[in-house]
């Protein structure tokens, strides 16, 4: 099930075989309830996210205070994808709005013989780097 979503998300689908297969060995499934903080503005970014049954609110606080609605998303849409560009921090909250699940890419590997492993991020010849940690 999980490669059908891959293969259909515009991030990954131009991945080699080979990566999408990495991807797979790595990505975890996750479940929200309704009105779930996925994360929160200026939160660390943690991974991608790729929706695949429910709906999440992108959303930003002003400098007022006030929250600015960017966005729904549904099944087979993305978010997080900054978090796999260099971002630090979560530019924007995600909140569903209903029960959601999703396909959740770590931007590090859980620990390996004591050490971490990448998932990204090569923008020229695909988005995900290596993620057997070799450089390329």
């Amino acid at each position: 099930m999980e490669k059908r979503f891959i293969d259909n998300c515009p991030i990954c689908s131009s991945q080699e075989e080979k990566v999408t297969e990495q991807i797979l060995s790595v990505i975890q499934k996750k479940s929200y309830p309704k009105n779930a903080l996925v994360f929160e503005q200026e939160e660390e970014s943690k991974g991608l996210f790729l929706i695949t049954k429910g709906v999440v609110k992108i959303s930003k606080i002003s400098p007022s205070g006030k929250e600015i609605v960017l966005g729904l998303l549904g099944a087979g849409k993305t978010f997080g994808e900054g978090s796999l560009l260099g971002q630090d921090r979560q530019a924007d909250t995600a909140t569903t709005t209903e029960p959601t699940e999703v396909l959740y890419l770590p931007k590090k590997r859980p620990a390996d013989h004591s050490r971490q492993e990448s998932t990204a991020v090569s923008i020229g010849g695909g988005l995900f780097g290596p993620l057997d940690g070799k450089p390329q």
